[in-house]
């Protein structure tokens, strides 16, 4: 033990005096944010200088995001009105076409309207009577004006109360399966898709503020939607294309292309929603998946530098420039890391600039 302390101390010994040579004030001249070396200045051979360059690199920008239907192909059904389950049409799962049957519901309301629609069109039939024998009467001399004029104004308003009527009626798309006070209301589906929620219960009476009881989506084709932040925008500017991943698939990358970009940031995060539309037949995305999104940049020219050649201040990056032989000077850069060796240089260096990428804490440590 004591020959190991020994050692280690003779160890911490040479050390420390290799460093006080490295940084003997009379190899040196400090002046500022420049500093001049001696040629003899021990420091020389410790420094690796580097060229800034010009590189051709694939920019590449990632965010997350999560799995939605598209609203226009995603619908809730509730009841339209408060009523009782009279029969189901549909299974969870199942693909539906636009019109198919979902439910049949026992509705009064839904009565009334039926009863509405049907003395509606009776009363038009009758003021249409009325009016053409009003007609066929004042025609023959037979009929005063006042009468055929009434029989006018019925025949209209019977005609608006029946046009209502219909349409009420056509809300619900009733009307192509025949109006009959026997039947529910039959629910169908406004949308093509398939049933992925299904909570309908035989006999169940829903009120009217009852929650939706089956959904249907088409899930074919998704929206990812992201929260990208106002400092980022310039990394997704003319980017059409994005890579999509999904811890369920962690080997698949799935394809999708920007489909909007809102115009219109957040004023309490700073960000803005970018939805991302992309193919689904396989059906492997599901909605409410978290996703790692990465857009695809256009090959562009950068300056670059190595990352080693970066140092952190107080406040700002910086590098050593060397601006002579034997001479160097503080100079602060804005970069952004392009990977795990290179960064790209925005503010402070031109190309051809000579920097320290090796050694540079030796400069800084200089007094």
């Amino acid at each position: 033990m004591q020959k190991f302390t020994l050692v280690f101390l003779i160890l911490l010994q040479l050390s420390c005096k290799k460093k006080t040579e490295l940084f003997t004030e009379d190899q040196h001249i400090k002046s500022g944010d420049t500093i001049r070396l001696n040629k003899s200045s021990n420091i020389l051979p410790q420094l690796t200088i580097t060229e800034v360059t010009l590189s051709s690199i694939q920019k590449d920008f990632e965010t997350l995001g999560t799995v939605h239907p598209i609203p226009n192909q995603y619908a809730e059904i509730a009841a339209p009105f408060p009523g009782r389950i009279l029969k189901t049409f549909v299974k969870l799962g199942q693909q539906v076409a636009v019109g198919t049957p979902l439910f049949e519901l026992h509705a009064p309301e839904y009565s009334t309207l039926q009863k509405e629609f049907l003395d509606a069109s009776q009363l038009e039939k009758l003021a249409q009577l009325n009016f053409e024998r009003q007609k066929d009467l004042y025609a023959n001399g037979i009929g005063i004006l006042k009468d055929l004029e009434e029989a006018t104004t019925n025949l209209e308003i019977a005609k608006f109360q029946h046009k209502n009527a219909k349409l009420n009626l056509n809300l619900f798309a009733q009307l192509k399966n025949g109006i009959s006070l026997e039947r529910g209301l039959i629910v169908t589906s406004p949308i093509a898709g398939e049933v992925v929620s299904n909570n309908l219960v035989i006999g169940q009476y829903l009120k009217e503020d009852a929650p939706a009881v089956l959904q249907i989506a088409a899930l074919e084709k998704l929206w990812i939607v992201a929260q990208i932040k106002e400092n980022d925008l310039q990394e997704i500017h003319g980017v059409t294309v994005a890579n999509i991943k999904t811890a369920a698939y962690a080997n698949q990358i799935f394809k999708g292309e920007i489909f909007h970009i809102n115009s219109i940031i957040d004023p309490e995060t700073r960000s803005l929603e970018v939805i991302i539309a992309l193919d689904n037949r396989d059906k492997k995305l599901k909605p409410g998946m978290f996703t790692t999104i990465n857009f695809e940049k256009n090959t562009e020219s950068v300056k670059t530098i190595p990352l080693k050649a970066v140092q952190q201040g107080a406040n700002q990056s910086y590098v050593y420039l060397q601006i002579a032989p034997l001479t160097f000077v503080k100079r602060s850069i804005e970069t952004k890391d392009l990977n795990n060796k290179f960064t790209e240089v925005f503010n402070g260096l031109e190309i051809g600039d000579q920097v320290v990428t090796q050694g540079g804490l030796f400069l800084t440590e200089l007094k």
